[in-house]
């Protein structure tokens, strides 16, 4: 079946911004195209490092405790090597990134699963998931797939328990510029003091300066542990490619308002998706607060999610069924709306038909 309608994605359509790319060549021309520092060129650090010190008020020194990476998928798979979790327990908050369950069963993890929607967190049931064999917990905030944002004081009392149990946390920041809430909520990097020298926390330019192809990710954690995933960088890929380092702080520097505009952009498409839905009988939703992704309640409507998405596929729609992302999702479908507004028209048009059916 021919994909008509792609509420897939899992991109921004908008290309990278031009003063990025205008760098990335001007670097090229200038032979940008030797070997780099395994933990990233200095200048890229350093811009990182002042960024996180004007917008959200915290100290990372940049020859300690930032390592650049290639993509944050890489970064993960840096911590779970330095970690060496085969038999251990790892907590994840499902629904969350499917990859993330791949990687821990690739290295032989325990996956323990804490399931929460849109719901607030309760401490008192993640204490009754932790154990002497607990090593690591994982959190993705803002949530992929259901855009949930933790609030203040679900951080606080999430970062008290791992300060109780000292394990490690390891936190996803990817759609931190992407929340759509009208008073800003700390980020988790804001309130860790107390365990920052068990947190690792990844964030990355693809989804906030539209350069997923680039592959450009970064660690902020203690010296200690950037001193081992640096070494495991250094025998691996060796650096990422300095040229396109030095693009990423023009992003930091110059691009702020292309965020904004996408971000405005995704509001104005997430609005439209979850009005569309509401207005039917078997296709509720859930309204996330942040990031590019909704989930469709479809369990009215079909016996599981893999079921919805075939069947969707022969109007030519593609989806995401919700049990990839953990089985507490199978009753979803994962939409994105990191596409044209004429693009969720036609899909709610054809959804709409269906409900009446």
């Amino acid at each position: 079946m021919t994909v008509k309608i792609n509420m897939a994605y899992s991109e921004p359509h908008f290309d990278t911004p031009q003063p990025i790319k205008d760098s990335l060549v001007q670097s090229l021309m200038s032979g940008k195209t030797k070997y780099s520092h395994p933990a990233g060129e200095s200048i890229l650090r350093q811009a990182i490092s002042e960024q996180v010190k004007k917008e959200e008020g915290v100290s990372y020194n940049p020859k300690s405790q930032i390592l650049i990476t290639p993509g944050v998928r890489q970064a993960w798979y840096y911590l779970f090597n330095y970690l060496l979790l085969k038999g251990l327990d790892v907590i994840i908050f499902e629904p969350c990134w499917n990859y993330l369950a791949y990687y821990l069963k690739m290295k032989g993890a325990n996956i323990i699963s804490y399931p929460i929607f849109m719901e607030n967190f309760e401490p008192h049931k993640l204490e009754c998931l932790i154990n002497h064999n607990t090593k690591l917990l994982v959190l993705n905030n803002p949530t992929n797939p259901t855009g949930k944002v933790w609030k203040q004081r679900e951080l606080e009392e999430l970062i008290n328990i791992c300060e109780k149990y000292n394990f490690y946390i390891a936190v996803d920041e990817m759609y931190k510029d992407l929340v759509y809430l009208d008073k800003p909520i700390p980020t988790f990097l804001q309130m860790c003091d107390e365990v920052r020298h068990r947190s690792i926390i990844f964030r990355g330019f693809s989804k906030s300066y539209a350069m997923t192809g680039w592959r450009v990710g970064y660690i902020l954690s203690s010296p200690e542990i950037i001193k081992k995933l640096t070494e495991i960088q250094m025998t691996t890929i060796a650096n990422v490619p300095p040229f396109i380092q030095e693009a990423c702080v023009v992003a930091i520097k110059e691009c702020k308002s292309y965020i904004e505009y996408m971000r405005d952009s995704y509001k104005r498409c997430r609005d439209i998706l979850f009005d569309g839905l509401m207005k039917t009988k078997h296709f509720q939703a859930l309204k996330p607060d942040a990031g590019i992704f909704m989930l469709m309640d479809i369990s009215t409507w079909a016996f599981s999610s893999e079921e919805a998405q075939k069947s969707l596929l022969k109007y030519g729609i593609l989806t995401n069924p919700g049990i990839i992302y953990g089985k507490s999702a199978d009753k979803f479908l994962r939409l994105s709306y990191c596409t044209s507004e004429e693009c969720i028209t036609e899909f709610q048009n054809i959804i709409h038909m269906l409900d009446e059916h």
